[in-house]
């Protein structure tokens, strides 16, 4: 009984590596998920293991996300490349938006640079334009 468990822990320690969630891994473990929450409560050892193999897991899926997105940028979709920008570029982060039931004061906007010039400048530019 107890070979068992240790072989089924180990099968559920690698499945959560691989997709760090409970029902999947318990699943392709061949265990249920109150036995997981169980052993998780009972033993100190395999919750630190399941702790650490899950980290693993969100690693392994956040690479793959970021790989696909990437993928998608390279295909030039805009919205691949607007969430690109708005999660990972500090020039292209947008202000929260703030409502007034919040009570926040909005000092000063943040200027977005487009290429050559600010959007004020070209607020202004085509303004005189017209």
């Amino acid at each position: 009984m107890a070979r068992t468990n240790k072989r089924k822990k180990a099968l559920l320690l690698e499945a959560l590596a691989e997709a760090p969630l409970a029902e999947m891994a318990c699943k392709r473990a061949g265990i249920s998920r109150a036995t997981y929450y169980r052993w998780y409560k009972e033993d100190k050892e395999f919750a630190r293991a399941a702790q650490e193999a899950i980290l693993l897991g969100d690693d392994r899926i956040n690479n793959l996300a970021e790989s696909k997105l990437v993928g998608l940028i390279n295909k030039e979709d805009l919205r691949a490349i607007q969430f690109w920008l708005r999660n990972r570029s500090g020039r292209f982060k947008f202000p929260k938006i703030v409502t007034a039931e919040q009570e926040v004061i909005v000092q000063e906007p943040r200027v977005i640079t487009v290429f050559p010039m600010r959007i004020d400048e070209k607020r202004r530019n085509e303004e005189d334009n017209d």
